[in-house]
């Protein structure tokens, strides 16, 4: 018998991930919570959705598991870790989505990370909590990701290589054995990483040139830009 879920968010990046686990036939998808600001209809996609506020009444941490369909985009994964840990602190737990497709060869695996297609994750890897691995990405032997990160399709991140909390790793994109990539870094499609990224830094794919920014800046760039259209 399937767990069931609840899938939290009711937007277009749900409707991929209930397509996504419809598929593979992965979990019992039983509703969506919202806040209840946002609380448009009683269902979607013909399950109903619930306020967050008071999910309890409804399923208990005991009853579900849960999974994070909130966007990236929105304050640099910010919104999807307050979220993320509000529901933790209330003792529910979250889902990893895992594609049957992909390839795991470590058990260092946080909650809540969705495993794309054809995605590699090599030896004794270490991946964090809420993360999200698009289609045919690779993260070699040794390499640790933090949470609240997101890395696109057809990137190949090297062994011993370290992601920071809420990073986004464009499409693409070729990180060097042994580079530590610092906290809320944007690296843009196509670059090739060789060094070491400070926290809050912007690389361009143009020669991989670094922009350093502060915390808030590097924020407002991502919601100001087409990444919040992927």
């Amino acid at each position: 018998m399937k767990e069931k879920m609840i899938i939290v968010g009711a937007g277009f990046l749900a409707n991929e991930i209930v397509d996504f686990i419809e598929h593979y036939d992965l979990y019992d998808i039983v509703g969506f919570t919202v806040n209840k600001e946002y609380l448009r209809e009683d269902t979607y996609l013909g399950r109903p959705v619930y306020p967050m506020e008071n999910l309890e009444d409804y399923y208990g941490p005991d009853e579900v598991k849960l999974f994070m369909a909130i966007s990236w985009y929105q304050e640099m994964m910010g919104v999807r870790e307050v979220k993320f840990n509000e529901l933790k602190a209330r003792g529910y737990h979250f889902a990893n989505v895992i594609s049957p497709r992909s390839y795991i060869w470590t058990d260092e695996l946080g909650e809540g990370n969705w495993i794309c297609d054809n995605v590699y994750i090599g030896y004794k890897a270490k991946l964090g909590s809420n993360n999200i691995f698009r289609a045919c990405c690779d993260v070699q032997h040794y390499s640790v990701v933090g949470d609240n990160c997101f890395i696109a399709d057809y990137t190949m991140v090297a062994g011993h290589v370290t992601i920071g909390d809420r990073s986004f790793i464009g499409i693409s994109c070729a990180i060097h054995n042994r580079v530590n990539i610092g906290k809320k870094c944007v690296v843009g499609g196509g670059c090739v990483i060789k060094y070491d990224v400070p926290d809050y830094s912007l690389c361009i794919a143009n020669n991989a040139t670094i922009v350093q920014r502060d915390e808030k800046s590097i924020e407002k760039y991502v919601d100001s830009t087409n990444l919040k259209n992927k």
